[in-house]
């Protein structure tokens, strides 16, 4: 999960488990998480029976739904007959706004439809990434998706290290529309023996997962200028242990940084996509711009009372299609909640 950010990949197999539990909450802790029964889950998504009439006359809940990419210049009657050829064609519903966000109209014309035919349309929740080109979230905020990446420094046996912490190994992050990432967050350093020497200098080198030594409370030269008032700095004087003779050791140090949105998994990362959803796109980006990332469009307003309405008369949902693992592997409190879900996992 993590050798996608290395420029000289280590196998890393159980280091992020291991980093995880020399950075949790002390154990004990019980889970929280309620475990749901089947007949649980069927009171929130419905399963029909399979008999003859239901397979060959299946309810509109049961009808396969569509990815729905629109150009910027669709025109609202094209729409609604696009609408119509997904009922006759026995679609169920469709999710719109990847690629390109409709407009006010384009909307309004979607959903009208799709109340008055039957199919339902959901919006994919893009607008909650910001409106407009660097308008309202910024990779950089303090309740960004986070990428857990790290750096590393290779130490022979009885030598010693001393200095600033290895540094990341790539550059910043995407930041989505706003700024890209440039605070990087300390979670952890710590010291591995590879399992042959000399480690690799390029490719995959393996680590003893039983060497692991966490060094993260010699870190000096802090500061608090991370993610809730960690530090983005440090430095460390480390000495490798002198056996076995001839070793060579990883020290790596973890860092979390900012990613495309808000953290939807936390209280206050959702609380951020609903109100930049609720942002008039209207004060932000009144016509199409574009800019050195590319073309911008006005987005559907949800403050307009229109909107809001069909969304409610059709029954869709703003759609959080998917996580984008492994860029976005972690978060805020995950040693926390990994302390606490772990049994689930």
């Amino acid at each position: 999960m993590i050798r996608r950010y290395l420029e000289n990949p280590v196998t890393l197999t159980a280091v992020v488990a291991v980093l995880l539990l020399a950075v949790a909450a002390a154990p004990g802790q019980q889970s929280n998480v309620a475990v749901r029964s089947k007949s649980e889950f069927r009171t929130i998504n419905p399963v029909t029976a399979l008999t003859a009439a239901t397979f060959a006359q299946p309810p509109v809940t049961d009808r396969p739904w569509v990815f729905w990419n629109i150009p910027p210049t669709a025109e609202p009657g094209e729409l609604k007959a696009e609408v119509k050829q997904m009922r006759d064609a026995g679609i169920g519903g469709a999710l719109t706004g990847q690629g390109y966000y409709p407009n006010d109209a384009q909307l309004i014309a979607m959903l009208e439809a799709g109340s008055e035919l039957g199919v339902t349309i959901s919006t994919w929740s893009g607008p909650t990434l910001g409106r407009g080109p660097a308008s309202s979230f910024s990779a950089n905020d303090e309740n960004a998706t986070k990428t857990l990446v790290f750096g590393k420094a290779t130490v022979d046996a009885g030598q010693t290290f001393e200095g600033a912490l290895p540094p990341v190994l790539r550059g910043a992050g995407r930041g989505g529309r706003g700024a890209a990432a440039a605070r990087t967050t300390l979670v952890a350093v710590l010291a591995y023996r590879c399992t042959r020497a000399p480690c690799p200098a390029s490719g995959v080198a393996e680590l003893d997962r039983a060497s692991v030594i966490d060094l993260t409370s010699t870190v000096t030269g802090t500061n608090t200028a991370g993610v809730l008032r960690g530090t983005t700095a440090g430095s460390i004087r480390w000495t490798a242990p002198a056996s076995p003779a001839g070793a060579q050791w990883q020290l790596i140090s973890f860092w979390s940084r900012g990613d495309v949105g808000p953290d939807q998994f936390s209280k206050e990362g959702h609380e951020q996509y609903v109100k930049n959803m609720m942002t008039s796109d209207k004060s932000v980006l009144s016509a199409p711009l574009r800019d050195a990332s590319g073309w911008h469009f006005p987005e559907a307003d949800f403050t307009s009372p229109r909107i809001a309405e069909l969304m409610k008369a059709d029954g869709g949902d703003i759609f959080y299609d998917s996580d984008y693992l492994p860029r976005n592997n972690w978060t805020n409190k995950m040693p926390e909640e990994f302390q606490i879900g772990r049994a689930h996992v």
